[in-house]
């Protein structure tokens, strides 16, 4: 009987965890919301190779420490330095980025990408992995195909 129990559990998690990981094609708009104070964060779409489509800022606030930032553009700072921990250190902090398998796009207020390999759509602000717990607020977004 205890087996049968762990056994069961083991598959509800399974099955919870194939539901939280399942992705759709991207094939209609889609709007999603981005949190300052996480990594990067899974959209549930599945993007082509070679497919093309859009990211635009809706709304939303994000505070990165003390500096409130009032849209996906980011702030004015870049790090720009070999030893940065931003995931694109060259461009604006607090930024807006999209990751579709290994190739990472910076997004802003709006960008058109392609997605060479294609893959899952992931978002994310630009801020290191560390640095995110001081972070608050959300942005919506809206990915177009």
């Amino acid at each position: 009987m205890t087996y049968r129990a762990s056994l069961t559990l083991a598959t509800i998690a399974v099955a919870a965890s194939a539901v939280a990981c399942s992705t759709k094609p991207l094939d209609a708009p889609t709007v999603f919301e981005v949190r300052a104070d996480r990594g990067w964060q899974p959209a549930g779409l599945r993007v082509t190779p070679n497919q093309s489509f859009t990211i635009e800022y809706l709304s939303g606030t994000i505070r990165d420490r003390e500096v409130t930032i009032p849209n996906a553009n980011g702030s004015d700072y870049v790090c720009a330095s070999a030893d940065c921990c931003e995931p694109l250190p060259n461009e604006r902090r607090s930024s807006l980025l999209a990751r579709v398998d290994r190739e990472v796009f910076v997004i802003g207020n709006r960008a058109k990408v392609t997605a060479p390999q294609g893959g899952r759509l992931y978002l994310r602000i630009n801020d290191c992995d560390e640095g995110l717990t001081d972070n608050s607020g959300t942005l919506q977004v809206r990915v177009v195909p």
